[in-house]
This record gives structure tokens, sequence and C-alpha cells, in this order.
């Protein structure tokens, strides 16, 4: 089941861990690998902005941002979780 809930801090391993994958970073983050604070960074700025993360079986799968934020919607997805990458599509259209 894929699901989305608002950004909480606590959810700033799993979002690093998504974010320092190679085929995230490159898009997202022009291929610099981010240390962890400077993704807990991202995570608050998300927290502050209404972000979302997709939860996909209950974990996080990856982050949403609002357009209103960054003036279109910016995703970042764990690799093997294409069903998530599949609902965005989905909730976009």
């Amino acid at each position: 089941m894929i699901a989305l809930r608002a950004v909480e801090d606590a959810d700033g391993d799993a979002l690093h861990a998504i974010f320092t994958e190679p085929g995230v970073r490159r898009y997202l983050f022009d291929d610099r690998l981010l240390t962890r604070a400077e993704t807990q960074q991202h995570v608050e700025a998300a927290c502050a902005h209404a972000a979302w993360v997709i939860l996909s079986e209950g974990a996080v799968a990856g982050l949403v941002l609002s357009p209103n934020w960054c003036g279109d919607i910016v995703a970042g997805f764990a690799p093997a979780r294409s069903d998530a990458f599949t609902t965005l599509i989905w909730l976009r259209t």
C-alpha cells in the first residue's frame, strides 16, 4: 500500500539512505554526497514547507516537495520503489 504523510524530523535516517543513492543524488544534489547533518537540514526545511514522504508498505520510499515551495513537484525515491514513483505520476495527472 502507498500512502502520503507529512515529513517528520524522525524521517532523516530513511531519507538520508535515499538521498545518498547514486541515482537519486545525481538528479537532486548534482551527484554530491550529502552528510547526515546536511540531510537533516533538508528534512527540517521540508517540514517547514509542508512536504510529504511517500510510504510504501509502511516504510519511507520517497520525498515529495510542494509546488508552492519550489515551483514544481520535486521528488526523490528509493530506486527499488518504482511503485512510489508510479503513484506520484498518478497523483500529478
